[in-house]
């Protein structure tokens, strides 16, 4: 009986053990809670109308204030115009409504995304804070130096009405559980920003294209259809047609071209006359990761030395041609 019950203490044990080393390895670390990274919601702020706003809510608000042009102008009487806008008006009503409730899982995955950007691309600064808003411009993220601001009115669901004018395939992509792969976009891009320019060759572009989505599915977790930036439908349709896709970039002569013009027509969220939307891209993401397997590294992927690299299609070994 005696040995019996110190056998069973030590398999407990042993197990045990075996979990905590499991959840100390910084690979396996997602087994943890991870720390959330807590959004300070100058929205909500907003929508209380009070005239001024806390001292630590400053950096937020001047960084709103730089991109909306207003470096300089009196930071409480910009307040108090942000605070009775339009967009405070109309948007604030319906983030309360359809993506409150998500905003602690939202905050948590941010987090995630920080620990593993900390660990897989040290290279990227994330930012000391984060602040969320709603705001009238296009863009969903903006990053200024120690600062990020996250427009929650872009992620209201692909059926809001407000989006109505857009694309099936952007509003496709309007969720809120996409926030954290777009807050590590924007970070990726930001510290690796394309290293050509507007005439450089397509295949560089979709090289880059395909190493940004690399780093999507590393740092957020991030399906394919996600990391290819189309919804799951979309994504179907480039996974069916990828052979078609390549044989009519190589046989149509635009793989190498140098036209602003094709290379939007590829990598645009939207289908073309010609192609799928993102076709581009995900063809550069599949371009990428064969040349994982042939022993180039993820961070080297996103390197202007690889993707503007005269042989570097050939260094991928890419082809899905049967």
């Amino acid at each position: 009986m005696h040995i019996e019950y110190i056998s069973a203490v030590r398999t407990h044990y042993n197990i045990y053990a075996f979990l905590i080393a499991l959840c100390t390895i910084p690979v396996l670390a997602d087994c943890g809670r991870r720390d959330a990274m807590a959004m300070k919601r100058l929205d909500l702020l907003a929508v209380d109308g009070t005239d001024s706003f806390p001292a630590d809510y400053h950096p937020g608000v001047e960084a709103w204030m730089r991109f909306c042009g207003r470096q300089g102008a009196d930071v409480d009487s910009f307040w108090n115009g942000y605070a009775r806008s339009k967009a405070v008006e109309v948007f604030s009503p319906d983030v309360k409504e359809r993506i409150e409730a998500e905003i602690p899982e939202i905050e948590e995955e941010i987090g995630a995304v920080k620990a593993r950007m900390a660990q897989l691309y040290p290279e990227v600064r994330f930012p000391a804070e984060v602040y969320a808003l709603v705001s009238p411009y296009s863009q969903s993220i903006m990053v200024a130096d120690s600062v990020m601001l996250i427009a929650l009115n872009h992620y209201l669901g692909g059926e809001y009405e407000g989006y109505e004018g857009m694309p099936a395939e952007q509003r496709a992509l309007k969720n809120a559980a996409n926030i954290p792969a777009d807050v590590a976009e924007a970070l990726i891009r930001a510290a690796y920003p394309f290293g050509g320019d507007e005439w450089s060759p397509l295949c560089a572009k979709m090289l880059y294209e395909g190493a940004v989505a690399v780093a999507l599915k590393r740092v957020a977790h991030a399906s394919g259809a996600l990391a290819a930036g189309v919804s799951d439908e979309n994504f179907e349709i480039l996974e069916d047609n990828e052979e078609n896709i390549w044989r009519s970039l190589v046989e149509g002569g635009e793989l190498f071209s140098t036209s602003p013009r094709v290379a939007d027509e590829l990598l645009k969220p939207y289908p073309s006359r010609k192609y799928p939307a993102r076709a581009g891209r995900y063809i550069g993401w599949r371009m990428a990761e064969s040349a994982i397997k042939k022993g180039v590294s993820p961070a080297a992927l996103l390197s202007a030395d690889f993707y503007l690299s005269d042989n570097a299609l050939a260094k991928t070994g890419y082809s899905p041609l049967k």
